[in-house]
């Protein structure tokens, strides 16, 4: 992805992850971007219930975390 791409270049070091599948964001995240598909809708109940990465980006973004979505 071109942001991808522009992060690396600026010196970031890139961690992918599923909030599709994972519960946790990656060890030592200090940033989250959240690229978008054109039609989210056929993911919206899997999204939804993943309340265990629900819970572990809202706990990243109370504690400050960067995100990008």
């Amino acid at each position: 992805c071109r942001d991808c791409a522009a992060l690396t270049a600026a010196g970031a070091t890139l961690a992918y992850f599923s909030p599709l599948h994972d519960t946790q964001l990656p060890d030592a995240c200090q940033g989250v971007l959240l690229g978008g598909a054109a039609d989210l809708s056929p993911w919206v109940s899997v999204l939804a219930g993943n309340t265990a990465m629900r819970t572990a980006l809202k706990a990243f973004c109370e504690a400050g975390g960067v995100v990008l979505a």
